[in-house]
């Protein structure tokens, strides 16, 4: 199997097994979809590293970030918007 390959899997690996471990929010989604662009711009960048011990190291410090990006997601209390003006 291609190394790249292996990276990828694992990326995703990572990413399913921090979702499942997030709490849910109704502003979380949009949160979560930052912390995804954010692993997949980090897997892009650990993919052009090849299959070496740098490419390895690089998918670590991928997931060790996207778990603290998820974890803040889940604890940051997200102010509701303000209710529309009401006219009398």
């Amino acid at each position: 199997m291609d190394s790249r390959l292996h990276i990828v899997l694992a990326l995703l690996l990572l990413i399913c097994v921090g979702a499942a471990q997030v709490k849910s929010h109704k502003s979380l989604p949009q949160c979560l979809v930052a912390c995804g662009q954010d692993i997949m711009k980090c897997s892009e960048t650990c993919a052009s590293k090849g299959p070496s011990e740098d490419a390895f190291s690089c998918i670590e410090t991928c997931g060790v970030d996207n778990f603290t990006c998820m974890y803040n997601c889940a604890t940051t209390a997200v102010t509701p918007p303000s209710p529309p003006a009401v006219e009398h």
